[in-house]
């Protein structure tokens, strides 16, 4: 086959995929019957608020445990971050609640239930949360203790890293939390373990002339939500903290090389594709960014009033003719540059 004619055959199957996607622009919306996420809200004490998606889908024992035993219980309320391990001195950046009350006069500590089996499944990247086991090499033994990770930790805490088996992520942040969990590890953390328990060996304080541990206020459930679904701000598919031209990109080629479909199976941790939150992969997501991207005079940043979780899935966003233009000019553009792409590449080969 001449390579002209393999170009043109590939420009066709794009362009035939971009018509399938417009075809379908005015599909039905339906009601959400699917997997749920979790959103849930860690209230740091005088610190800006993190907000977390649980992986209800992925995690189920883990974050069965997490909610029933400990957060709905209030069990977590007024309790000490009393760890801030450091890249510089244990090869992991990360920080650990939910074993120690704030109480100054008694070690009081957080009761814990029986202890969870390991449900290990995803990488501990910067911005996760994952259960903290009390033996390293048992790993079944988590109960009460999680951990952020803000760095990626990855290597130290995956399966053949700082033990035989990894430590289990169930949640990651949405929104911008991240910068309070690396703002809690970069804080001084003293030895204060001859006070009281092992617990305390890198114990964070926010004032290096008196005991200043950082609280822990309360952990609040704020909404369950379609898993797929950005529950933060719908239209950031890839979970990067703002609207971009590659969560547009993301969408559409799912739907190039796969046609519009349900969204099923176990919630991976690697993008948000349903944007609409109706259970489907389809042209209404691609629409309901463009409609974001319509929002904003530059788009690079978060989008003004989807910044707030809201109290359900976005609804299906109106579809005037402006929109449909644009969704045809943009997936126009997006095949016409695969096709550039793969020309430039069989030319360079």
């Amino acid at each position: 086959m001449r390579p002209n004619t393999a170009r043109r055959i590939a420009a066709v199957r794009l362009l035939a995929s971009a018509a399938v996607v417009l075809s379908y622009w005015a599909m039905p919306a339906h009601a959400w019957s699917g997997p749920t996420g979790t959103l849930v809200q860690f209230n740091f004490s005088g610190r800006d608020p993190v907000e977390v998606d649980l992986f209800d889908q992925l995690t189920p024992i883990t974050v069965t445990n997490f909610l029933q035993n400990y957060v709905n219980p209030g069990n977590y309320n007024n309790t000490w971050i009393h760890s801030s391990l450091q890249v510089a001195t244990t090869g992991v950046g990360a920080i650990q609640g939910g074993a120690v009350y704030n109480n100054t006069n008694i070690l009081s500590l957080v009761p814990a239930a029986s202890p969870i089996n390991l449900e290990y499944s995803r990488a501990n990247t910067a911005g996760t949360l994952a259960m903290w086991r009390t033996s390293p090499n048992a790993p079944n033994s988590a109960t009460s203790i999680w951990s952020f990770n803000a760095v990626d930790n990855s290597g130290p805490l995956g399966p053949g890293g700082n033990s035989t088996n990894g430590y289990a992520v169930f949640g990651w942040i949405v929104g911008p939390g991240l910068s309070v969990i690396t703002d809690i590890n970069s804080l001084i953390a003293p030895d204060l373990s001859a006070f009281g328990s092992p617990l305390f060996s890198s114990f964070p304080q926010t004032s290096t002339s008196s005991f200043s541990p950082v609280v822990l206020d309360s952990i609040q459930v704020l909404k369950t939500h379609a898993a797929f679904q950005n529950p933060y701000m719908s239209v950031d598919v890839n979970n990067s903290g703002t609207l971009s031209p590659q969560d547009l990109d993301i969408v559409l080629e799912d739907i190039a090389l796969h046609g519009i479909h349900a969204v099923s199976g176990p919630f991976s941790g690697l993008n948000y594709l349903d944007v609409s939150g109706d259970g489907l992969v389809s042209p209404a997501d691609v629409l309901a960014i463009v409609d974001a991207f319509n929002q904003l005079v530059a788009p690079v940043a978060q989008p003004a009033g989807l910044g707030v979780p809201s109290a359900g899935p976005l609804a299906i966003v109106p579809e005037p003719s402006s929109l449909v233009l644009a969704c045809a000019a943009l997936v126009g553009c997006w095949a016409f540059s695969q096709v550039g792409r793969r020309t430039r590449s069989a030319a360079a080969r």
